[in-house]
């Protein structure tokens, strides 16, 4: 009986541990989720909204901001491993998270117009970080007729000077809009435009592009595919319109004096050869290298003022003289890619007022810079000409209609193709503000 006792009493007590543990487990396990609760949350913050003032810095702002020095330097440490806050602009705003208490959670920059710093405090220290922001496309079309020159018919069709720019280096190859343009020639092209939290931060590819003139038309197809590592603009053929050099060292510009064997020089009253094209320009303009080379002169040499000389591929040779100074850090055995800037347009040496005086040379025979025919870089490869001829296919009839009537404004497709940009978003007429 005792031991029946003894039995009935065990099991009593092991089914009240059993349900105290259970009951300990429940609220332990509640105890966690209320704690994953809380972290997950949402911190009640404060924002508040600064400038960086003129002819100020980002420390007095700081300052100005309540902000104590002892956490300015430790916001400053934290921030430097990402980015300097010595180089944020005068009139950048920036933003200020604050827990209810006014201690100071996070500060947030726009560092650029897709790239954003946070320096943030938690866990007892400062922490920075930078962000890219996400971007939309939106594809525009603009057309336009050449009255006097291809800047101010730009303007005229209300470009902003970089996408002007952009488009005459599509055909930096194929036209020397310098000296080929004419009354009559028509353009149009459509880009993307970039848009960052609803606002627009700039230009993306172009995806098509056309110059008519009276005696040619030049078509250019964006292509971008990965798999084959191809990228760049090609005719309806698949050739590149890429040459090993450009057309003219100067985006814009004038030709004031062509390649002659004998010609009246202005300076020294007689005449004698002239060996290669002027350009004439706004001093201070800049000048371009036109191909791939290396710096094998540079400095100031009588007559041909401050000069720099590149050597290409195949013995080609350059030379740019009268430059009003080099590009900061150009020195001899420099690098240079095609298109960089090595000098900015000048007077000196023997010169009437400021121009470029470029020449030309292969294996030392001085050639004509406005009649040499160079080659062009690789087409489209093989393997991947038909997935490009399907990409043209498509653009072409996606555009056909807004170039048929460019009031049309339809939604026509999704423009963040992963390989090419295939079919734009919207098609409308504007410019970027």
């Amino acid at each position: 009986m005792a031991r029946q006792h003894k039995t009935l009493l065990s099991l009593v007590l092991f089914v009240f541990l059993a349900g105290l543990t259970y009951q300990l487990s429940w609220a332990q396990e509640e105890l966690t989720v209320l704690d994953e609760m809380l972290i997950l949350a949402p911190l009640p913050l404060t924002m508040e909204m600064h400038k960086v003032k003129p002819n100020s810095s980002v420390h007095e702002s700081f300052l100005t901001a309540g902000i104590d020095p002892q956490t300015i330097h430790a916001i400053v440490q934290a921030a430097r491993p990402k980015f300097n806050l010595r180089y944020v602009q005068a009139g950048t705003t920036y933003s200020v998270a604050k827990l209810l208490d006014g201690t100071i959670h996070s500060i947030t920059f726009d560092i650029g117009p897709l790239s954003r710093l946070e320096v943030k405090y938690s866990h007892n220290q400062w922490s920075s970080d930078i962000t890219e922001i996400q971007t939309t496309k939106k594809l525009v079309h603009f057309s336009g007729e050449i009255k006097d020159s291809l800047w101010s018919s730009g303007i005229e069709s209300n470009l902003s000077p970089e996408v002007i720019v952009e488009f005459a280096e599509v055909f930096g190859w194929q036209i020397d809009f310098s000296r080929e343009v004419r009354k009559g020639d028509t353009w149009k092209f459509t880009v993307e435009k970039l848009f960052a939290e609803g606002k627009a931060v700039g230009w993306g590819n172009i995806v098509f592009a056309q110059y008519d003139s009276a005696e040619q038309s030049f078509k250019a197809y964006f292509y971008d595919n990965k798999l084959t590592k191809t990228r760049g603009y090609f005719d309806e053929k698949g050739d590149s319109l890429r040459k090993v050099f450009l057309k003219s060292p100067l985006k814009f510009g004038r030709v004031t004096s062509h390649f002659s064997r004998s010609r009246f020089h202005p300076i020294h009253k007689r005449y004698k050869a002239h060996n290669g094209v002027d350009y004439g320009a706004p001093n201070g303009t800049p000048i371009r290298a036109i191909g791939d080379g290396r710096v094998v002169k540079i400095g100031r040499f009588g007559g041909s003022g401050k000069m720099v000389v590149l050597d290409h591929v195949a013995g080609y040779q350059t030379k740019y003289l009268h430059m009003s100074r080099f590009k900061t850090g150009l020195r001899r055995g420099s690098r240079v890619l095609q298109g960089e800037t090595i000098g900015y347009v000048g007077s000196t040496g023997y010169a009437t007022g400021p121009h470029l005086h470029f020449e030309m040379s292969k294996n030392g025979r001085l050639l004509d810079p406005l009649r040499v025919n160079l080659p062009t870089s690789d087409p489209v490869p093989t393997n991947a000409f038909a997935h490009f001829k399907e990409h043209i296919s498509e653009v072409t009839r996606d555009l056909a209609f807004v170039y048929d009537d460019p009031e049309k404004k339809e939604d026509i497709g999704d423009a963040d193709v992963p390989c090419c940009p295939e079919t734009p978003n919207q098609i409308q007429n504007q410019s970027l503000d």
